[in-house]
């Protein structure tokens, strides 16, 4: 799949005869403001940062209550591990995420707390 920008879509649709020439101008102003995305503020990705950080404990709380996972067994947290591992890269792959807003509020939040 190519990157194509709006105005680059709007040129091929007027080449192609497809929109009128004095719908270009309008059209171009409606798209462009819709396709730029705003980045979310630093004190909301730290609260979901820290969100998820309270996720997990409760998650991994409820795998022990239920006796899933035993944390007497080395080999048994190993393999948990590994699938839960294995797990979110391919979620990871497979949502189509291509503007790296996981690694990038990964990269964020280490830097935070590496200074802590």
């Amino acid at each position: 799949m190519t990157d194509i920008n709006p105005g680059q879509l709007l040129g091929e649709l007027q080449n192609a005869a497809m929109i009128e020439p004095n719908a270009f101008t309008q059209l171009g102003q409606f798209i462009q403001p819709q396709q730029q995305e705003e980045e979310l503020p630093l004190y909301l990705r730290i609260l979901v940062g820290i969100s998820a950080f309270i996720a997990s404990l409760c998650f991994i709380g409820f795998l022990s209550v239920s006796k899933i996972i035993s944390f007497n067994s080395e080999a048994g947290l190993i393999f948990w591990g590994l699938i839960f591992v294995g797990g979110a890269f391919f979620l990871a792959k497979t949502s189509g995420n291509k503007d790296n807003t996981v690694k990038h509020s990964f990269l964020i939040q280490s830097s935070r707390y590496g200074r802590g």
